[in-house]
Parts: structure tokens; sequence; C-alpha cells
């Protein structure tokens, strides 16, 4: 029993981190379709958009640069 309980919270969290991603998605394309043409909006939103495209595209073992906090784009891992 307690194996089947914890094997269904990992499927839970991979489906609630799935969502995430989704949703991500579906903010990054309703602004970008809402900016389009609109110079002054496109220039406010580049910097922004950019850092949720490499949020949305990167994955976990990734090598190389990861963006670990959206708000604070400095911070880095630290690895022990």
């Amino acid at each position: 029993m307690r194996y089947n309980a914890m094997k269904l919270r990992s499927f839970q969290r991979i489906r609630r981190r799935a969502c995430r991603r989704s949703r991500l998605g579906r903010i990054i394309r309703d602004i970008r379709r809402r900016v389009v043409g609109k110079a002054k909006l496109e220039a406010a939103f580049a910097s922004p958009l950019s850092c949720a495209s490499q949020i949305r595209s990167q994955h976990q073992r990734q090598r190389g640069c990861k963006l670990y906090s959206f708000h604070a784009p400095e911070v880095e891992c630290i690895r022990a």
C-alpha cells in the first residue's frame, strides 16, 4: 500500500510540472499575439519574453546556462 501511495505522488508531481510548462507556453503565446505591431509594447516585453522562453525550453539535467530565478537572473546553482 505504501509503495502505491508513493508512486501516485510522483505521478501527480509530474503532471503538475507539465501543467506549469503548458500554462507558461500559453502566457508567452498570448503576450506575443497581443504585442505584434506595437513597437513600444514589443520593446517593453522583449526581455521578459526571452527569459520566459528560456525557462520553458530548459530541461532538468541540461548542461550549460540555465535560468534559476525569473526575478533575479544572476542567481546560480551551488554545487556541493
